[in-house]
């Protein structure tokens, strides 16, 4: 049977990182967190369950989650967020891979939480990720804060049963606070990489990804939660290139 580490980055979730560990410590031959500076009782509980911690300055999603990687200790990784759950179907196939592993990279079905209202409509369903994988096989990728983890080219790949839930907000208050949160970090990166906003830029994407996710995509029938997530992700767009013409204007 193959050993699993599980690599998690964290910052302040002592709220809800014990339902994450709870349910991954079944499968887990050791539990790894990097954490970039909590100042509430993340590291102890972590530790409560034989985590072994490190820490490091909060540079990008991106850079910490390959920087984890260096600190586990089994080639074998699961990929978990703090506000992630393994549900018991999901455990299962991790068990049975490690037991008799047939593929480099696993998918896994991530169900996302809005509240604790399951979405299975919009631009949140279906949410497919790469989080089980030998780590020899690829490295996350993408742009701050959405990251993604990248494949090496021929990595021979499978998908796994189960749900990983993700409790992504409490509320549409919460929800807004973040996506001002991360619409500043898309900016700084698009900025980086030299990307430009053109007048009406972040009103036409906006719109486009409204009608994507609240129409085609049937957001509406996830009710009240579905028009949130789509209002807000219309709002985080056009704050993200507003954002990116005033560092353009500045320059």
């Amino acid at each position: 049977m193959e050993s699993l580490s599980v690599a998690i980055i964290t910052f302040n979730e002592a709220h809800r990182i014990e339902a994450c560990l709870s349910a991954v410590r079944s499968v887990a031959d050791e539990i790894v967190i990097l954490d970039s500076g909590s100042t509430d009782d993340t590291l102890s509980i972590a530790k409560k369950f034989g985590a072994v911690c490190h820490t490091h300055p909060f540079d990008g999603h991106i850079e910490q989650k390959n920087r984890i990687l260096q600190f586990t200790q089994f080639p074998l990784v699961l990929s978990l967020d703090a506000d992630e759950v393994v549900d018991a179907k999901l455990a299962e196939a991790i068990m049975a891979v490690k037991k008799n592993r047939q593929a480099d990279a696993y998918m896994v079905q991530r169900l996302n939480h809005y509240g604790q209202q399951p979405i299975y409509h919009g631009g949140w369903f279906p949410d497919k990720k790469y989080r089980l994988w030998v780590k020899t096989c690829g490295r996350w990728s993408g742009q701050n804060p959405h990251d993604s983890f990248e494949l090496q080219p021929g990595t021979k790949t499978a998908q796994l049963p189960g749900f990983l839930h993700h409790y992504s907000f409490p509320d549409a208050k919460s929800h807004a606070e973040k996506s001002k949160k991360y619409a500043q970090i898309a900016a700084e990166a698009y900025w980086k990489a030299g990307k430009t906003a053109y007048p009406g830029k972040g009103i036409l994407h906006g719109l486009s990804r409204w009608v994507r996710d609240y129409v085609w995509r049937r957001g509406f029938l996830d009710g009240k939660a579905g028009w949130n997530i789509a209002a807000i992700t219309y709002k985080e767009i056009v704050l993200k290139y507003a954002l990116l013409k005033e560092k353009q204007r500045r320059r």
